[in-house]
């Protein structure tokens, strides 16, 4: 035992030990399919961060057993002890400078509605880019820079002006709020303008329908609304959580409040940042072995010179994958049905008219335009870097996607006709706007453009104008 573990066999231990790790890559694919970071252009932030822990612990190990003399051996080791003791000190103090120093976008009150500074306005340029610099083997274009401009109201939320009461209250996530687009721009103040009525957008990126319910119960029963609007985007209201106070409530534990503790750190999101900035550059136009899987990415149509083009991650894409009965099986389906049930019942007492409008993700809407020309085994290799099953051959695989690709949004309309809830599809319009040319989404954003909000806008007006919502 003590010839194994001799100073000799420890240090080979240690060199190839950081040798294998620097070896061996990340799945590059995935990372790119993913439009994660990649740096050097091989290693996940994650491994990266491994990898250079593992190496300045293996720094000092050696240093260690390298020591020719007790002397030098006492030295070092004192230095390395105070090094441990005053480091994370010091640590501490710079995160905890940084965590009351930083600018929050988001306030979670004590009554679990999450919001923005009240009376905060600022411009930022939307750049429709990947994120990762190492990106699609077939990069395409996106849609020009956008100037944005975003103003917030004196409750933390995105209007233009400070409503007391309103006609129509709209209610959603980041695809009623406007992420990425302009203050002119989200659908609700398209539709104030089309329909001449008082719309105040209660929408907040981050949410889901129980935070909905939350701001209306809370807020937006004080405007007095005729009407209520709540969009449904099935990327991410379908997954299940709870409300924001749910979701605090549940970090009671140390495990949890640690995890959110490191996770927040400005010291580790610093750190992050740094490698990012300075290590995602290294070799991002490299070949990427397997990457072919994504060659058929980003979708463009229509043909020719005038084509725009959509990219989505391959957990977009699974999510579609399911029949309806699958679906209304799921913890999210759930979560979402009781939360409308809460707000159908809510509006009943109040008298106020509730339509439901679903929003489809950039794959539901693209995928059936090109589904005679979908390389069947590439999709499901694009598939199979998220799904947690083996899945069918490429060809019965894309088959069943294309048949079953309308299962939650049947479901949820299914719903809302035997809740005697109001309900309208944006799906077929978008699609058809899409055909089109019309560039309804971003490249690579998931979020409508200032066009797709447009569109969706004029259908909600549309339908309400042949039902005479201002009588209403």
């Amino acid at each position: 035992m003590k010839s194994f573990l001799s100073r000799k066999n420890v240090i080979l231990f240690i060199f190839f030990g950081n040798l294998l790790l620097w070896i061996f890559p990340s799945d590059v694919v995935e990372l790119i399919a993913r439009d994660r970071h990649t740096l050097l252009g091989r290693y996940s932030v994650e491994k990266m961060t491994l990898q250079i822990f593992v190496l300045l612990g293996s720094v000092i190990t050696l240093s260690l057993l390298l020591t020719k003399t007790k002397q030098q051996l006492k030295k070092r080791c004192f230095f390395y002890m105070a090094l441990f003791l005053f480091l994370p000190p010091c640590l501490l103090v710079v995160d905890l400078y940084g965590r009351f120093h930083r600018d929050l976008r988001y306030i979670d009150n004590k009554s679990g509605i999450r919001h923005r500074h009240p009376g905060e306005k600022y411009e930022i340029v939307h750049k429709d880019i990947p994120l990762a610099k190492r990106s699609y083997p077939n990069i395409a274009p996106g849609y020009p820079p956008v100037k944005c401009k975003l103003t917030i109201d004196k409750r933390g939320f995105r209007n233009l002006e400070e409503y007391e009461n309103c006609d129509i209250l709209a209610l959603g996530d980041s695809f009623t709020e406007g992420s990425s687009v302009s203050d002119e721009d989200p659908w609700p103040i398209r539709l104030s303008k089309k329909s001449e009525l008082s719309v105040y957008n209660l929408g907040m990126s981050g949410s889901n329908p129980q935070d909905y319910f939350v701001r209306l119960e809370n807020i937006g029963l004080q405007l007095a609304p005729k009407n209520v609007i709540c969009m449904i985007y099935e990327g991410n209201d379908f997954r299940g959580s709870g409300s924001v106070q749910d979701r605090v409530e549940k970090k009671t534990s140390w495990g949890k409040k640690l995890e959110f503790y490191f996770k927040s750190s400005p010291v580790i999101v610093s750190s992050k940042m740094l490698m990012i900035n300075y290590l995602s550059s290294i070799n991002a136009q490299g070949q990427v072995p397997g990457a072919e899987i994504l060659s058929w990415l980003p979708l463009s149509f229509p043909p020719g010179d005038q084509a725009k083009h959509y990219a989505f991650a391959p957990k977009r894409l699974l999510s579609l994958y399911q029949t309806k009965e699958q679906f209304r099986e799921t913890s999210g389906w759930k979560s979402v049905a009781t939360a409308l049930e809460k707000m159908k019942k809510l509006c009943l007492e109040k008298n106020i008219r509730l339509l439901i409008v679903y929003a489809p993700n950039v794959a539901h809407v693209a995928l059936p335009l090109l589904r005679d020309k979908l390389p069947a085994e590439k999709v499901r290799s694009f598939l199979m870097i998220r799904s947690r099953t083996e899945l069918p051959p490429g060809k019965k695989l894309l088959e069943e996607l294309l048949l079953q690709i309308d299962s939650a949004e049947t479901v949820l309309a299914e719903f809302c006709q035997d809740e005697e809830i109001e309900f309208i599809s944006t799906t077929k319009t978008l699609r058809q706007k899409m055909a089109e040319g019309v560039q309804v989404y971003y490249s690579y954003d998931q979020h409508w453009t200032a066009e797709g909000h447009n569109v969706v806008a004029e259908q909600i007006y549309q339908y309400w104008k042949s039902e005479d919502i201002s009588e209403k």
